[in-house]
């Protein structure tokens, strides 16, 4: 059985920070374009912490790259740690290229 997420929000001097742990799948993954509506709305700057994600299948990666094309001229600054799993993925995509990456 797979391991539900845990979608977190808050404001963070200004900008949304979406904190994710456990599973991010074809399941779950419009969870978090839902969660990040009112700031794309707002056009405030938005932060995703998938330091504690476990696992991200490419349904979630479609996601986070279509909030960073969406949130444009913003970047979204996607917080994931060398040599976790999300980081790994997100290495293997180039997500720099359409993103800021983070460590904490």
């Amino acid at each position: 059985m797979s391991e539900l997420p845990e979608i977190g929000c808050r404001d963070e001097g200004g900008a949304f920070r979406i904190t994710l742990s456990g599973e991010v799948d074809l399941r779950n993954a419009k969870l978090i374009e839902a969660a990040a509506t009112d700031a794309l709305a707002e056009q405030r700057p938005i932060v995703i912490d998938l330091a504690a994600v476990s696992y991200i299948d490419s349904t979630g990666v479609h996601v986070i790259r279509g909030l960073a094309r969406r949130a444009e001229p913003l970047r979204v600054t996607l917080v994931a740690p060398a040599g976790s799993i999300a980081r790994d993925v997100l290495d293997m995509i180039d997500a720099g290229s359409f993103a800021e990456l983070a460590e904490a």
